[in-house]
């Protein structure tokens, strides 16, 4: 903290004595919107710092010439070159009118190690600008660029884990993640915790060309971020975004799952065959049944004389019917989600210092009840140039977040009565709203029987919990930098730069005595064997605590050469030398009899294995819950770039890097690795036989190079896992090897060559890129079966090569021009994989392989596949799914399901779209601007979830396919869902479930989101206004492949629900 303060006095002493000074003050945009143009590029004749607007349009300028010449570009405008003469009475305002090309006009990309023009890069880059990384609101990063970024695909199949892909897959089981680098370094903490509204621009690096600069972790494409800066020569520049989002709360009744009438149904059915019986029948365990089974038990117990008792248990069971659980988890556990961001930005400088102060805060309040986050965020960067030729820039971001997880789960979580899944008919509060209990490990009745016992109240009332929990994480990231730029000449410069890391999460979940969790295991260990009850968990609370903290260091010293001679050569070069160390430590602890206010707790015995009460859970040894882990890995990189341009017509470009780890093979030449690329570029409009002026931008990129992913959890060396004696049978310690030796364990490689067109129409009427791409992976991470002597059934190895291909198109046109601005942006990508080589033999049998798009690891398949048995239909006359084994058709469901051959099996495609891409529409009218987003995913295919009768019977699982059941003679002719039979085959459920009879295409197109946003100039002391609305999650399907009304995107969790987020910027 005296750190920040240091730095926060000497930017403010920079601002004292800019303010002293006279400036040029100037204002960009729109000739006829009259909208402020951020981020144009003002370039002063005679001098070499180049100017920037900030989000007002704004720009200042100090001078002490009498006139200037200003140049002023921006991305899909006219260039425009004025003279002003000096001083100036008023704001200087600059009309812009558009005609340049927006592909052409983005003047550098950051690589993280250097920024390239636009003009001059061979490789293929995507490049997202301020304004379009803020089109989207939200707290996150990774978010804003769905549907804006070329090649860019998210995978949304598991909700709690979204994934981004970059051209496709390129490992199977090293990290599958791009690389994030924020401000030249690679991240390595929660993406989360980084402010959207502190980053300027992002760059994703998609070839060998643009990506192998970052070698070995660079195969699977990275995204670069940077950060707002100050500029030189500027006023101070206050700006502030607010915003407020609100979701609807989720629509429980969109998920396919059995009614409960129809539950009713089948376990009446279950019952009548007798599957309850032995549940019934436990007086040892006395496992849960459901209060069905309990009133149907009852009822088959009852006289038939009884016709009061029998009549008042139908009149139960009817009454059961009318609950339908979803609505009590609406009212009591869901609401609608609430998101609040502010963010604070102060910018400025002079001629020798220039700075950034900015601060966010974001609040969250989720759609369940219990959980919350917040997130705090401060930056700060400011560079000097306290001599002549050197720069020094420092930089810190400091995040602390906090969660609060008090939710007991929503319709999908951890709730369970046993084994099974809530019923439909459990209700969590009576009709005046207090909680009612429902069962978990025990029969209620068993429960109500023990209140005279002694023991704690065995009860699970969810609704109580809510109120009991206390569970809580905080985070805090620090990051620290420097670097030092040193001009020997206005070509060569020295740039040498340092950061330091610190990510922290301190997890504390106290489960307080009135908790069930702390209940149940106190009660879970009170022995009574001796005729005494002696609880060998004394009673108070538990908590449970975590504790992790990844460190790092990282240095940089490079050389950067940027020579131009006569407009006819020109070489930029760099060259460096970078290491990095990364190192993480992490614990978990349990401490029983806490007091949370007296601080105080008691100690247990974790060795000796004691009975539980009544032996309803046998004999166990009390959890400890205590873990201990530490990883350490280092790096050191030696690279190089260069470029070569001749005329601005040719440019040649190469990288060389040498990457070397401890985690890779023993010998010295097997530890690092080399890493290339190649590309040229040629401006074809600038032969002097181009003579189409129609076609006035016209380029031609070719590239090939390698890059490199790195093992997920993989070492050359032994690892093993050292376990206490607390986790012994015999109580002594012991260790087991989770990771044999490899002593050639490589890096995976991925080559890649890229052919690219960049074109554009004179007046900007269309412009575009098309970018063909061949990828081949080698070494890659496999399973290989080892001897089974070894003491190893397999082990991971670089057994695996792999081959893609693919298509990027990325279309620009200007519809109309006039009072109306309407603009549209295509996105298309295509992308394919196959496995080329796999070490160990594939299995005969289908049985390995069928699954609903995991990997399969088959030589000349994509390695992700969605894989099904072949279907026959329906047996007309009792509704048994059929399927075909040599070549029969059979209901044989044994055979089908383990004895069916692999050439049998049905290997419908990729469970991701092959092509997929976004259309986007831009319209403007005056101040008000308009932005709608549609997206499209073609030629994939996904399992759908059906009625699987062994899960619904042993799990409670339901599904709303058991009204569409066979039921009757001719029924095959209208469904594929098989009758309802007893007793239950579970072969036969899973024949079904993994035929092609539950597969779907999940093509579609649908209309993602828009944007509507208001600006207004100069009011006050407000230099621009601008106020937006963003609506997110519209889920309007245009057109969808599938006709079971399933959305491809939320094919088995809760639909996205609608968002509306109302926001403010100001600039002062």
């Amino acid at each position: 903290m005296k750190n920040i303060v240091i730095i926060i006095f000497v930017a403010l002493a920079g601002m004292k004595g800019l303010i002293a000074q006279t400036t040029l003050l100037g204002k960009v945009f729109d000739t006829d919107t009259h909208r402020p143009l951020s981020h144009c590029t003002i370039k002063v004749d005679g001098e070499a710092n180049v100017l920037v607007t900030d989000e007002g349009g704004l720009f200042s300028l100090k001078t002490d010439k009498p006139t200037v010449v200003l140049t002023i570009s921006y991305t899909g405008y006219k260039k425009k070159e004025i003279q002003v003469d000096l001083p100036q009475k008023e704001m200087l305002l600059i009309p812009m009118g558009k005609e340049i090309m927006a592909l052409e006009e983005v003047s550098v990309i950051n690589t993280g190690y250097q920024n390239i023009p636009k003009e001059r890069a061979t490789g293929s880059f995507e490049h997202i600008d301020s304004a379009l990384f803020n089109r989207r609101v939200g707290p996150d990063v990774l978010s804003r660029l769905e549907g804006v970024t070329g090649s860019l695909l998210v995978d949304k199949r598991n909700a709690d884990q979204v994934k981004l892909q970059i051209r496709g897959v390129s490992t199977l089981y090293a990290s599958d993640d791009p690389l994030i680098i924020l401000d030249n370094f690679p991240y390595e903490g929660d993406i989360n915790n980084i402010n959207p509204n502190d980053i300027a621009s992002v760059s994703v690096l998609k070839d060998a060309a643009a990506a192998s600069i970052w070698g070995a972790r660079a195969g699977n494409g990275v995204i670069v971020l940077t950060s707002k800066k100050g500029r030189y020569n500027q006023s101070v520049h206050l700006d502030l975004n607010t915003n407020l989002t609100i979701a609807q709360k989720p629509n429980l009744f969109n998920i396919s799952i059995m009614s409960t009438p129809d539950y009713i149904e089948a376990q009446k059915f279950l019952f009548k065959n007798g599957f309850y019986d032995n549940e019934l029948n436990d007086t040892d365990y006395h496992p849960p049944v459901g209060q069905l089974i309990e009133l149907l038990e009852k009822q088959k117990n009852t006289p038939e004389s009884d016709l009061a008792g029998i009549s008042a248990i139908e009149q139960q069971i009817k009454a059961l019917g009318k609950i339908d659980i979803r609505n009590d988890f609406e009212k009591y556990l869901y609401r609608s989600a609430i998101n609040q961001q502010y963010a604070l930005n102060l910018n400025g400088g002079n001629e020798k210092i220039k700075y950034v102060l900015s601060t966010g805060y974001d609040k969250t309040a989720s759609e369940l009840k219990g959980n919350s986050s917040e997130r705090f965020t401060f930056r700060f960067n400011q560079s000097l140039k306290p001599i002549k030729n050197l720069e020094i820039s420092t930089n810190i971001l400091y995040t602390q977040n906090s969660t609060q997880s008090n939710s007991p789960g929503g319709y999908f979580g951890a709730y369970s009565i046993g084994n099974r899944q809530l019923y439909p008919y459990t209700r969590f509060a009576d009709e005046a709203g207090n909680p009612l209990p429902i069962e978990r490990n025990l029969r209620q009745s068993y429960i109500d029987s023990l209140q005279t016992t002694g023991l704690l109240d065995w009860s699970y009332r969810p609704l109580e919990e809510l109120d009991l929990a206390d569970n809580r994480n905080r985070g805090k990231d620090l990051r620290i930098g420097a670097n030092g730029t040193y001009s020997f000449s206005s070509a060569l410069k020295l740039d040498v730069r340092y950061q330091y890391g610190t990510y922290d999460v301190n997890g504390r979940n106290y489960h307080s005595a009135k908790t069930y969790f702390a209940r149940d295991l106190i009660n879970r260990f009170t022995d009574i064997s001796s005729g005494k009850m002696i609880r060998n968990i004394p009673y108070g609370g538990i908590l449970d605590e975590n504790v992790s903290q990844l460190t790092e260091n990282s240095i940089r010293s490079q050389l950067n050469f940027n020579k131009n001679w006569k407009n006819d050569h020109q070489v930029v070069a760099i060259a460096g030398i970078e290491a990095r160390e990364i190192k993480t430590q992490s614990k978990t602890t349990r401490t029983y009899g806490y007091d949370d206010n007296l601080l105080t707790f008691v100690p247990v015995d974790y060795v000796t294995e004691f009975p539980s009460y009544n032996n309803l859970f046998g004999s166990n040894r009390i959890d400890g819950n205590q873990n201990f882990g530490s990883l350490l890995n280092r790096f050191i990189s030696l690279y190089s770039n260069v470029s070569y341009t001749y005329k601005k017509r040719y440019t040649v470009t190469g990288s060389a890097r040498k990457d070397a780890s401890n985690l890779f093979g023993v010998e010295t030449n097997r530890k690092g690795v080399p890493l290339w690329s190649a590309g040229v570029l040629w401006n074809i409009p600038d032969e002097p036989f181009y003579k189409i002026d129609g076609l006035s931008n016209l380029k031609l990129r070719l590239t090939y190079g390698f890059s490199g992913n790195l093992p997920a959890s993989q070492s050359a060396l032994v690892i093993m896992n050292y376990q206490p004696a607390t986790a012994s049978q015999v109580k002594l310690p012991y260790a087991t090897i989770t990771n044999p030796p490899n002593p050639n364990l490589r890096w995976e490689k991925v080559g890649m060559f890229n052919m690219g067109l960049d074109f554009g129409l004179k007046g900007n009427r269309l412009s575009g890129t098309i970018e063909y791409f061949n990828k081949n992976v080698r070494d890659m991470l496999g399973n290989k079966t080892m001897d089974a002597s070894t003491g190893f059934s397999s082990m991971v190895t670089n057994s695996a090569n792999m081959e893609g291909r693919g298509l990027d198109i990325n279309l620009s046109s200007v519809n109309t021009t006039g009072a109306v601005k309407w603009s549209s942006n295509v996105l298309f990508s295509y992308v394919k994989n196959k496995l080329t080589r796999f070490l160990t033999k594939p299995s005969v049998y289908a049985n390995s392989y069928v699954n609903s798009g995991d990997l399969i690891s088959i030589e000349g398949k994509m390695p992700y596949m969605v894989v099904s048995y072949k279907w026959a239909g329906l047996d007309g006359n009792n509704g048994n799914p059929q399927g075909f084994y040599n070549g029969e058709l059979s209901q044989d469901y044994y055979n089908l399901v383990y004895s069916s051959l692999l050439s049998d099996a049905v290997f419908h495609g990729s469970p991701l779209p092959l092509y997929f891409g976004a259309i986007r529409n831009d319209i403007s009218w005056k101040n008000l601007s308009f932005s709608l987003n549609i997206s499209y995913n073609f030629d994939y295919y996904f399992r759908r979830n059906s009625i699987d009768y062994s899960l619904l019977a042993s799990y409670g699982k339901g599904h709303s396919d058991f009204a569409q059941r066979w039921q009757k003679p001719g029924d095959e002719n209208l469904t594929n869902v098989p009758s309802f039979t007893y007793p239950l085959d579970n072969d036969r459920d899973n024949f079904y479930a993994l035929s092609e009879a539950t597969v779907e295409r999940g093509d579609h197109i649908r209309l993602n989101d828009m944007q509507i946003n208001y600006s207004i100039n100069k009011r006050g002391l407000f230099k621009q206004i601008q106020i937006y609305a963003y609506l997110n999650n519209l889920n309007i399907i245009l057109w969808k492949a599938n006709k079971k009304g399933v959305d491809p995107n939320f094919v088995s969790g809760l639909k996205a629900p609608l968002s509306i987020a109302f926001g403010l910027k100001t600039s002062l």
